[in-house]
């Protein structure tokens, strides 16, 4: 949580956005690097898989070391007024994008365990490998969505508040090219594309929310979008046994048809326009603007 909280202090506009796009990079890639790292010390025996957490000693001293302990100018607990808020007046108050916003990271998370959870099923269907080449696609995928998010800034520029739409239509690609196709390069280029649909929506969420919130709203709103992001991986297997979808090509299917309906609805609603239009900065700016017209009008 305090990752895109600590982002949106100490950055903004395209300089915030793109940092998003590196952390959402960056967490993939450490998980297949912890992934495969606990694998490797498991190999002799299973509970030796838990020296990989070891290097959180490393995290603590490089976040002791390099993360900026200056003091914040603004306070982030009180409200505008400068009265402490308490959760309930704070989330009652919110804009009521950042629950839009996080319900599609809650759909975004559903749909994306669909993924990993089912790829193994579906190429071992489809008789082209196994473990081993269901591994490499997903590695694939990761370095794919890691040169994404290294380079978010440039996407972001081509295809500017349409960026959430397209990250769906690249997801449901992803899911269409494997259910399609029985070729491993076409499942390669189906996992990049998924990578690169992870990184370009699941770093834009928190950068909306950061936009349409107030400074002490960020907390509460970036606990909200993570706490929604985590229950759409968690239910995702239990909501499609209870529909009964089953494993492999029908969930895949299912995926696939549900990233392309909400891609489209957010291209066709224009979301991204409709979020900067309701910006904390763009509430301001037409404060100051109703402010002087009344001004004037006394005067």
């Amino acid at each position: 949580t305090i990752n895109p909280m600590l982002l949106s202090v100490y950055f903004e506009g395209e300089e915030r956005a793109n940092l998003m796009g590196m952390g959402a990079a960056v967490t993939s890639l450490g998980a297949i690097i912890l992934m495969m790292g606990g694998g490797f010390l498991g190999s002799q025996n299973w509970s030796n898989t838990y020296y990989i957490f070891l290097i959180t000693i490393l995290i603590f001293f490089l976040v002791m070391l390099f993360l900026p302990l200056d003091k914040i100018e603004k306070d982030f607990t009180a409200g505008h007024d400068g009265k402490k808020m308490n959760l309930m007046e704070t989330m009652g108050n919110m804009n009521k994008y950042v629950f839009l916003i996080s319900i599609l990271a809650f759909v975004m998370s559903f749909i994306y365990t669909v993924y990993p959870t089912n790829l193994s099923i579906v190429v071992s269907g489809k008789g082209i490998g196994g473990t081993s080449t269901t591994g490499i696609i997903n590695a694939v995928g990761t370095v794919g969505g890691f040169l994404a998010g290294m380079n978010l800034k440039y996407i972001n520029r081509a295809v500017k508040d349409k960026i959430l739409g397209i990250g769906f239509l690249f997801l449901a690609s992803t899911f269409i090219l494997v259910l399609l196709f029985d070729s491993v390069f076409i499942m390669l280029l189906g996992a990049i594309l998924s990578g690169l649909a992870m990184v370009m929506i699941m770093s834009t969420i928190p950068y909306y929310v950061s936009v349409v919130v107030r400074p002490f709203e960020l907390a509460i709103a970036m606990s909200i979008f993570t706490f929604m992001n985590s229950l759409g991986g968690i239910i995702s297997p239990i909501v499609l046994s209870w529909l009964g979808i089953s494993f492999g090509n029908q969930a895949f299917l299912f995926a696939g048809i549900a990233s392309a309906v909400i891609g489209i609805a957010c291209l066709a609603s224009q979301l991204g326009k409709r979020v900067f239009a309701n910006s904390c900065q763009a509430g301001q700016a037409n404060e100051a603007v109703a402010a002087k017209a009344e001004a004037d009008t006394f005067a």
